[in-house]
């Protein structure tokens, strides 16, 4: 049998050759989230389930991350634990003047910025929320064709009185169905006339 490396790296290859030939107009736009795009059927190889895919870090991660550097400066050799137990006191004493404080500096540098640099961050914002759909959909997915539906959200399961109404619509001829898959999502049917 192949090692585990091999296979995960021939797949790998397997999913850039189909997602560079599927968008090669948009490929220097896209290209963070193809890299993303790449490990996601990776992923799938294992026998066991993962966790569901993450989001996007808030305002506390994002203050650790800038934190952090600026703690192992002052202690060298510092436990990656104990970084976060000194960042996370910092945060607790910090009283919300200094933090609306520190929000209103961000929001100055934010105003400092040019139109070009807003737009990189709001970039990459999107590209985040459109990697994070993305994945949480493949998963959700995932997890409904190996048998544990119970994982998925509630929100994104129809209801049983969705569907039969979809049904029911469907036979009477008032909505057409473009695609064809499980389960029909508004922006996928179309009402005839």
């Amino acid at each position: 049998m192949a090692p585990f490396g091999l296979m995960t790296a021939g797949a790998s290859w397997l999913a850039k050759s189909f997602s560079v030939f599927s968008c090669t107009s948009t490929l220097a736009r896209c290209s963070s989230v193809l890299s993303a795009t790449y490990i996601t059927p990776v992923k799938y190889l294992s026998s066991q389930a993962s966790g569901p895919p993450k989001k996007p870090g808030n305002g506390y991660l994002r203050y650790i991350f800038q934190q952090r550097p600026d703690i192992i400066r002052h202690f060298p050799g510092i436990k990656p634990s104990e970084i976060i137990r000194k960042v996370a006191g910092q945060w607790r004493m910090l009283t919300p003047e200094q933090k609306k404080d520190k929000m209103k500096s961000l929001v100055q540098d934010w105003m400092i910025l040019s139109l070009h640099q807003k737009q990189i961050y709001t970039q990459l914002a999107q590209d985040d929320k459109i990697r994070y759909n993305n994945e949480i959909r493949s998963w959700e997915q995932h997890m409904v064709e190996i048998g544990r539906p119970d994982l998925v959200r509630e929100k994104t399961l129809p209801t049983k009185r969705k569907l039969a109404a979809q049904v029911q619509r469907i036979k009477k001829g008032t909505m057409k169905v473009i695609h064809t898959g499980k389960y029909a999502t508004a922006s996928e049917t179309v009402r005839s006339k």
